[in-house]
């Protein structure tokens, strides 16, 4: 009997493609991170966006106009806040590096501290807003249009600092998708609570532009419970003595997080800020550049 060589079978050289597979490792393991958070700013545009155009078709652009104002004043603070809490990021992901639960679950506390704090000083700020941002020039009639809409952000600056807190902990435990897949389901679910609190439906009245507020409320409530389940079933848990939080605990964190929150303000508070300085000008203009802000902010 005869035996034949089979020649040699073309294929991938496990030796040649071993150096490509270690340079991008990194890279993909970044994109892995990346891309998650990039679609939930993305979602989290696609909220202010749908917002923006249903109270436009529906109520015309002076209600836009009063509605932006409202808006993008919250955003400045939110902002402010959102950043303070990442200073909890490096904390936490040092944690994570040494696996001390007990550390991890102690950051938790002071993080809701820290969300406590921030909603005791900025929700007034906010709640307050239409009767005082008047002295900076803005007109009285736009303020008082929006003040319903404005009063209902301010009230959900609070569960949307608390979804910042459970944000930071799932990224620095590298868990983005938790947070997208909360995150993706509010935008179907802002968008149906709009039209039913804009419009009304059945026992539910129409509260017009304000709708649109009580809707993020309530979305931002239920999306910040679901979070707190999630995180609950894989954070570890708190045990005796994490819950006594001292103010030597929130200080290391407000060094950090402060110029982090103050950063982003002064990057992104000079656009949201000319919405406030076209409400000195007209409703047309608060309109024309709310609209253009939110299609550059897809960007």
């Amino acid at each position: 009997m005869t035996y034949t060589t089979l020649p040699p079978v073309r294929g991938r050289n496990p030796a040649r493609i071993a150096p490509f597979r270690d340079v991008l490792a990194e890279p993909i393991a970044m994109l892995r991170l990346a891309v998650p958070i990039m679609l939930i700013a993305l979602i989290n545009m696609g909220m202010s966006i749908t917002d923006t155009l249903m109270v436009a078709s529906s109520f015309g652009p002076e209600a836009l106009a009063a509605v932006a104002v409202g808006s993008d004043f919250y955003s400045i603070l939110f902002y402010l806040g959102a950043g303070t809490i990442g200073g909890l990021v490096p904390f936490y992901t040092a944690a994570i590096a040494r696996a001390d639960d007990f550390q991890r679950a102690r950051l938790v506390q002071v993080g809701r501290a820290i969300v406590l704090l921030l909603s005791a000083v900025l929700v007034p700020i906010v709640w307050t807003a239409p009767d005082w941002l008047v002295f900076l020039g803005l007109d009285q009639g736009l303020l008082d249009a929006g003040r319903g809409y404005t009063r209902a952000m301010a009230l959900t600056l609070v569960p949307m600092l608390g979804m910042t807190l459970y944000r930071t902990i799932l990224m620095a435990a590298e868990r983005p998708k938790v947070f997208l897949y909360v995150t993706a389901a509010m935008l179907p679910l802002n968008a149906v609570g709009n039209h039913l609190l804009m419009h009304g439906f059945g026992p539910i009245p129409a509260f017009g532009p304000t709708g649109a507020g009580l809707s993020t409320l309530i979305v931002a409530v239920t999306s910040l419970a679901a979070l707190k389940v999630i995180s609950s079933r894989s954070a570890p848990q708190a045990r005796p003595g994490t819950g006594r939080i001292a103010w030597s605990d929130l200080a290391p964190v407000l060094r950090v997080g402060l110029p982090i929150g103050i950063a982003t303000v002064a990057e992104l508070g000079i656009f949201l800020g000319a919405t406030l300085y076209a409400a000195t000008l007209s409703s047309a203009d608060v309109a024309a550049h709310t609209l253009t802000l939110r299609v550059a902010g897809v960007a």
